[in-house]
């Protein structure tokens, strides 16, 4: 069974107007499949294709911070003038979607990093649907998927306010020192963009804007099979503490934490582990949404 956001299927990649391509600033390695395919393309475009690569460990197209080398001016893909977008490796075909679950439920959405991505979780309705793939899902995988957006329904349209409703699934023992963590936390982790470090305010930032349940449902949906219950509250809890933080156009703000924090596997993994030992969750929650 495969679960997915109701506007999914509307997701188009936006190429040249796009305001932050994402065919810059990433390390690009080429699936085995298609670096063969490159390897057999004849004349002119396979000579343009084959000196556009890097064939060290890997088959790479850029390196982290650099532009695609088939990224042209205008911000649109050579490659894909060239042969189509069946030429393109399976990173760049499948980015930004994200697929979790389990063997028989796949969910499957598309990530904040992109900013025609963030557009629609911000401004679309959290609804999920259900599509056949022939797999079925095992009793305990129609209990975790229940239980998993009863949790987003919670979150979207239960009572109080967004604090409030998060404050109650975490329930934790009150740290007046938490946020300053947090700040610390994210300061010191990996980034693409160096200015990412200092774009947190010093203190809790209070807001009022109801696009925050919907990125709350976001980061449920999205981490829940792969954290679990607790974790996954927690962890989209100090996601949108540390967003709100970062102040500015909140499809911006949500698009440069993606980028930075969750396409990092060392990042998430530094972020967990704090969080799994964290307490005052709760009422950092009521300060910064509500409560």
């Amino acid at each position: 069974m495969i679960i997915k956001p109701k506007f999914f299927d509307s997701f188009r990649c936006i190429a040249s107007d796009c305001p932050d391509t994402c065919c810059a600033g990433w390390e690009i390695d080429v699936d085995e499949d298609t670096a063969e395919y490159y390897s057999t393309l004849t004349g002119e475009n396979g000579e343009y294709v084959r000196s556009k690569l890097r064939c060290e460990d890997s088959v790479q197209l850029c390196r982290e911070g650099e532009r695609c080398p088939f990224l042209r001016g205008d911000n649109l893909c050579e490659l894909i003038l060239r042969l189509g977008e069946g030429a393109l490796c399976d990173i760049c075909r499948e980015h930004p979607r994200f697929y979790s679950g389990s063997d028989g439920v796949t969910e499957v959405g598309v990530g904040l990093c992109c900013p025609e991505a963030a557009r629609l979780w911000l401004t679309e309705s959290c609804e999920f649907v259900y599509e056949d793939d022939g797999e079925r899902m095992s009793a305990v995988e129609e209990e975790t998927v229940a239980r998993q957006l009863m949790l987003i329904r919670h979150i979207t349209s239960g009572g109080g306010t967004l604090g409030e409703r998060l404050a109650r699934l975490i329930d934790d023992e009150p740290d007046a020192e938490l946020y300053p963590k947090l700040r610390r936390l994210y300061t010191l982790l990996e980034a693409l963009d160096p200015s990412f470090a200092g774009g947190f305010s010093d203190a809790p930032v209070s807001v009022t804007d109801k696009r925050y349940i919907k990125l709350a449902a976001y980061f449920l949906f999205r981490y829940y099979f792969e954290l679990g219950e607790t974790l996954c509250i927690k962890f989209t809890a100090a996601s949108l503490v540390m967003i709100a933080a970062m102040g500015g156009d909140l499809v911006t703000a949500a698009k440069d934490f993606s980028k930075e924090v969750e396409y990092d596997t060392d990042n998430l993994d530094r972020i967990y582990d704090f969080l799994s030992d964290c307490c005052g969750l709760a009422k950092l929650c009521r300060e910064v949404l509500g409560g």
